[in-house]
């Protein structure tokens, strides 16, 4: 981001920051990379296994804008249980195909709230 003076600077969370050892305030030195990954981000593997098995579901997912997809996989990657990814997954797959391709994530967390395996 930049300070508007020439200058940029980056935000990092604090769990990044304790993952190095820095704490707010600290100066640090940066290297930044092109992002080559697919998303931008990571793809958790339960969607990705998701995405191989449900074929309309994928072509809904990919019709999305980068950001909403990006949105999304954040969502589904957000819970650090295998089983809670694959059920936000399957419920973003099953509310894509329900709404003809619309993502409208109030009514996303409500199927959510009410999905049933």
């Amino acid at each position: 981001m930049p300070f508007g003076d020439g200058t940029d600077y980056v935000i990092i969370n604090n769990e990044e920051l304790k993952q190095v050892g820095k704490s707010v305030g600290d100066v640090i030195s940066v290297q930044l990379a092109d992002d080559k990954s697919k998303y931008g981000m990571p793809c958790p593997e339960e969607f990705e296994e998701l995405l191989k098995q449900d074929p309309d579901g994928e072509v809904l997912f990919h019709a999305l804008t980068p950001g909403l997809q990006r949105s999304i996989l954040h969502v589904i990657g957000k819970p650090k249980g295998s089983e809670t990814r694959l059920k936000k997954g399957l419920v973003a797959l099953e509310y894509l195909k329900a709404t003809q391709g619309k993502f409208d994530f109030r009514e996303y967390n409500e199927a959510y709230r009410n999905f049933r395996f």
